[in-house]
């Protein structure tokens, strides 16, 4: 990767405190909360909020004679779990009525994303405690919006990153495997992504109150990030399926978690992601159904093609996915049966205008593109016979 400096703005983006460590939420997340409020509300899915007080945290926050609420993201709504326009506004009239004055968010992406969601409406703080390395959503000063069939509706940009982030590597330990295998994949998108943003000397992903060109530090990031994956993902998917705390864990959750989520934000995104949002078109008929991670890795898959990336890269990408589990051919997102008509619909709106798609390259077409997935199922077919996907469990 070439460090190129450049005269023009530049503009970096980050969470104003980050904290991570095993034992982190009985430990440090009491004192962070009250750094930034004094009636707390936490806003998580069952999961998530029962690891918080398995580990600790109701416990001491009452300790500390704290009061709290919770509320349950998605109860019991037609819509289910999702970060959907009627969520968010069914969430902002419960926090009014609560009288809280910060807004801790705990579990996956759409949690996380739902909280800041909230926080920007009432503009309160907002604290974010991950219970999986999933996505890079939590230090991100924007929230994925979808409808309530989980179809891509667009992205919310805020002018203020989350005021801590809190990962305790205790509670990620415990998650579902195949959920550290979707924060590689999310982060593993990154090293290209940044690099072709970057070089074609787009804008990054701020964008409120102002946004800018990546600075050298997001390529550093990136560079970073890649090596740090690529040097221990494989062992961290495995001390993640024991239950362990490694120092192989520990380097993938910061990378999955802070280092991706840094890098994208102050250094672009581009045909990956531009990708996956087009994939959500089909997620219907995935089956089995795919996550963010899994569809931004078959979308780094197809940017390599795209760009004309020589065969040792090729080789390396499709080889660790397959490492760590994630998914590389049109079947092994769940679409083994999918049509030529349905893939060109797919193309069409990766290559939509305001995709990040066109911050690479402006001339990209839906043809490029249709012929970019089928190059990648094809290398991904091939390669399946000499490196097998490995297994979550």
């Amino acid at each position: 990767m070439e460090y190129m400096p450049t005269v023009r703005t530049k503009a970096f983006a980050a969470p104003t405190r980050y904290y991570q460590g095993a034992g982190v939420t009985r430990n440090v997340l009491p004192t962070v909360i009250t750094a930034f409020g004094t009636k707390p509300l936490l806003i998580g899915g069952p999961r998530a909020l029962s690891a918080i007080v398995r580990h600790g945290l109701t416990a001491t926050l009452d300790a500390m004679e704290i009061g709290f609420n919770t509320v349950e993201f998605g109860l019991a709504q037609p819509w289910g779990r999702e970060c959907c326009p009627e969520e968010i506004s069914r969430l902002v009239d419960l926090v009014q009525d609560t009288g809280c004055d910060v807004i801790v968010g705990v579990g996956g992406g759409k949690a996380v994303d739902t909280a800041k969601a909230v926080s920007h409406r009432l503009h309160y703080p907002v604290i974010i405690v991950p219970t999986v390395a999933s996505t890079d959503a939590p230090t991100a000063s924007v929230a994925v919006i979808y409808d309530r069939e989980h179809h891509f509706h667009g992205c919310e940009f805020y002018a203020r990153s989350p005021d801590a982030v809190v990962v305790d590597t205790l509670i990620i330990a415990e998650a579902p495997p195949r959920l550290l295998a979707c924060g590689i994949g999310d982060a593993y998108s990154k090293r290209f992504e940044v690099s072709a943003c970057y070089t074609a000397g787009h804008g990054n992903q701020i964008v409120k109150p102002l946004g800018g060109v990546a600075p050298l530090v997001s390529l550093q990031m990136a560079s970073l990030l890649h090596k740090l994956l690529t040097a221990h993902g494989v062992q961290a998917m495995a001390d993640v399926r024991s239950q362990i705390v490694s120092p192989a864990l520990e380097a993938v959750v910061e990378g999955c978690v802070l280092i991706s989520g840094l890098a994208f934000e102050s250094g672009g995104l581009s045909a990956a992601h531009s990708l996956y949002n087009a994939f959500t078109l089909l997620q219907s008929q995935m089956r089995p159904a795919q996550y963010h991670g899994e569809l931004v890795h078959f979308g780094t898959c197809i940017e390599l093609f795209l760009e004309e990336q020589p065969p040792k890269i090729l080789r390396d990408v499709f080889t660790f996915g397959h490492q760590v589990g994630l998914p590389e051919t049109l079947e092994e997102i769940g679409l083994p049966a999918i049509s030529e008509e349905a893939l060109r619909r797919v193309a069409e709106k990766a290559t939509a205008p305001g995709e990040t798609i066109h911050k690479a390259r402006r001339d990209v077409t839906a043809d490029d593109v249709f012929r970019a997935i089928q190059a990648a199922d094809a290398y991904g077919r091939k390669l399946s016979q000499v490196v097998p996907r490995s297994e979550y469990t």
